[in-house]
């Protein structure tokens, strides 16, 4: 019986290894879908989340050396490695984010929406600090509306991130 190897550098690690003590690779074979950028497993036909076609993978026996190759000869940890981190994309929609910074920004509601809850109930704090009118009400106001407006222009150019440092990207 063959010894389990590493995808990537074919050491040889213990049957339950989740990671090579060699090159610190993980051992998934999943690889990330090129339209959305979700895990799926490494012989899927499609991406179960977007529906988007996969490259064919063939696999022999069970994972002992390369035995993971894509249809241009590559192993899939090769292919996952080509795939930079920050291609992987929110969930949440640009449309939504953007209307409800617009409408409802100096509330923080652009910002719950994307899961960061502490920095819009900061937001409503501080707006309802400057509605009740404490003597710094203009200096928080003015400073709420540049936060919020800042806030839009991330959103518009593609730039802000849910509370899981996932970029919004898609519009709809």
């Amino acid at each position: 019986m063959a010894a389990k190897m590493c995808i990537r550098c074919n050491h040889a690690l213990a049957e339950e290894a989740k990671f090579c003590g060699e090159c610190a690779v993980s051992q998934d074979t999943s690889i990330l879908c090129k339209n959305c950028s979700r895990s799926i497993p490494w012989d899927a036909k499609f991406c179960f989340y977007c529906g988007q076609k996969t490259e064919q993978v063939e696999k022999t026996s069970n994972k002992t050396e390369t035995d993971v190759i894509t249809s241009v000869g590559k192993p899939a940890s090769v292919a996952v490695l080509e795939m930079p981190v920050s291609k992987a994309a929110s969930e949440k929609k640009i449309l939504a984010a953007l209307l409800l910074a617009l409408f409802f920004g100096g509330f923080g509601a652009h910002r719950f929406y994307v899961g960061k809850t502490d920095s819009g109930g900061g937001m409503v704090a501080l707006t309802i600090l400057s509605l009740v009118g404490i003597e710094l009400s203009p200096a928080i106001f003015v400073g709420i509306f540049v936060w919020v407006i800042i806030d839009i222009i991330n959103i518009i150019v593609g730039n802000f991130e849910d509370k899981w440092s996932l970029k919004l990207l898609k519009w709809v």
